[in-house]
C-alpha cells in the first residue's frame, strides 16, 4: 500500500508540472517566412507585454483550423480549406487567397491589404470589420 501511495504522489506532482508548462501566462508570437516552396509558420512564445494571444500553431490549414492572431502575411493560402476557420486578429498582409474557401470563417479584426481574392468562396463569412456577408470581405486600409 505504501508503493501504491508513493507511486500517487509521483504522478500527481508529474502532472502538476506538466499542466503548468502548458498553462503558461506567456503570449505568442509568430512569422511566416514564404520561400519558392511554401511559406513556413515559426511560433515563438516569448513573453511581450501587451500584445495579444496566438493560436498554439500557426502551420495548421484546413476545415475550422484556429489561426487566431498569427503573422500570416505573404503566406500562399491559394486552394486552401479555411471552411469554419478562426482567423480573429491575423496578419493576411500580401497573402495569396486564391480559391481558398472562407465561407463560415471568422476575420474579424484580421489585416487584409494586398491580398489576391480572385475565387475566393465566400458564404457567412464574417469580414474583418465584423459584417457578416456572402460576399467579397473589403480589404483593410494599409496601416
Amino acid at each position: 500500500m505504501r508503493k501504491q501511495g508513493s507511486l500517487l504522489v509521483a504522478l500527481t506532482a508529474a502532472c502538476v508540472c506538466l499542466l503548468g508548462a502548458c498553462s503558461s501566462s506567456e503570449n505568442a508570437s509568430s512569422t511566416t517566412t514564404k520561400s519558392t516552396d511554401s511559406p513556413t509558420t515559426t511560433v515563438s512564445r516569448e513573453a511581450a507585454a501587451g500584445t495579444a494571444p496566438v493560436a498554439a500553431d500557426c502551420t495548421f490549414r484546413g476545415y475550422k483550423v484556429d489561426l487566431h492572431g498569427c503573422d500570416l502575411s505573404g503566406a500562399d493560402l491559394s486552394d486552401e480549406t479555411l471552411t469554419g476557420s478562426n482567423l480573429i486578429g491575423t496578419n493576411l498582409t500580401g497573402a495569396d487567397l486564391t480559391r481558398t474557401f472562407l465561407d463560415d470563417a471568422y476575420l474579424n479584426g484580421a489585416t487584409m491589404t494586398d491580398n489576391d481574392l480572385s475565387l475566393v468562396i465566400w458564404g457567412n463569412t464574417t469580414c474583418p470589420n465584423g459584417v457578416v456577408q456572402s460576399t467579397e470581405c473589403p480589404l483593410t486600409p494599409a496601416g
